[in-house]
């Protein structure tokens, strides 16, 4: 327990910020990690549309192998997020993901269309940016809930599970988001720790308890704007771990754990101090450590703020 405490506190997550408010558009469907005002702005509202391709699979030992020309999995998710502020301080958040999961190989063809896990949160600025520091960053403590509204791979009927938009369990997270400007340069680092409940389900009249374990994600990133220019480009590095789930019951069995280290290029449009877009890549490929299927991503954001 305390080596996976330990890879907790080091874990950073596939959401991406900056002092802006520009958030990208990179979260999956899994990730933990909520929308949250950063900037000056009273209330903020998203859509982003994201395209993954399984590029190639990474056992829990070996190397990663490319997936055969013949096997083709997708996802898209158009997720629509918002955040409002409830004091100077207080915000509360809402993410809605719709995703679209389809893939062909041998055995034929499947797609399906459905909600993913919807998530709401608050979150509290415990460094508040209004303090002038030479050094110290803005801070938010925040913390959420994730719905299993999307289903899940234990609950699929479907070939190839395309039906699971979700993780299927209720799922609690707390974390920080530290975000600071130096000049032409900001930094940002978010860092959470999750935990789900377990869950009983039956399938063809056999009765399964599920349990899952602890889980993680952070980013760490760093924008460069220009001076004078509407533009910044960022980079971005996130890895996230997930216990393993314990099945009990009909069947007694202990899945594999999961690791990912995503890397993410960002460029953002500031169309007027009330409108941004955010054209974003993700890969998973770029760095070892993962044992999940690898994705790549490419993602695009609009944003509408209405500043206090």
């Amino acid at each position: 327990m305390l080596i996976f405490l330990a890879k907790l506190f080091v874990a950073l997550t596939a959401s991406f910020y900056s002092t802006t408010g520009m958030a990208a558009a990179c979260c999956g469907s899994n990730s933990a990690v909520p929308a949250i005002i950063s900037g000056n702005d009273q209330t903020q509202v998203s859509s982003s549309y994201s395209y993954a391709t399984v590029v190639a699979d990474a056992p829990v030992s070996g190397a990663s192998v490319s997936r055969p020309s013949d096997d083709s999995e997708t996802r898209q998710t158009l997720l629509l997020e918002g955040a409002t502020l409830l004091s100077d301080r207080w915000q509360a958040g809402l993410s809605l993901p719709l995703s679209r999961r389809f893939r062909s190989r041998n055995q034929g063809t499947a797609s399906d269309f459905g909600l993913g896990d919807v998530g709401v949160n608050v979150a509290y600025e415990f460094l508040p940016s209004w303090t002038y520091s030479s050094w110290r960053p803005t801070g938010f403590l925040f913390s959420g809930v994730k719905l299993p509204t999307g289903g899940s791979l234990y609950e699929s009927t479907q070939l190839y599970s395309v039906d699971s938009h979700g993780r299927g369990f209720t799922t609690f997270n707390l974390g920080v988001l530290l975000t600071r400007a130096f000049g032409n340069f900001d930094f940002s680092l978010v860092t959470e720790v999750h935990r789900s409940l377990g869950r009983t389900i039956e399938r063809q009249g056999l009765a399964f308890e599920l349990s899952p374990g602890w889980g993680a994600s952070g980013t760490f990133s760093i924008g460069f704007s220009p001076s004078q220019s509407p533009l910044r480009f960022g980079v971005a590095l996130s890895p996230s771990i997930e216990e393993a789930v314990v099945t009990s019951g009909a069947i007694n069995s202990t899945g594999s754990g999961e690791s990912a280290w995503t890397t993410l290029l960002q460029a953002s449009y500031l169309i007027n101090p009330e409108w941004s877009t955010t054209l974003a890549f993700s890969d998973q490929t770029w760095l070892g450590g993962s044992n999940v299927g690898l994705r790549q991503s490419v993602s695009f954001l609009v944003q509408k703020r209405w500043p206090r």
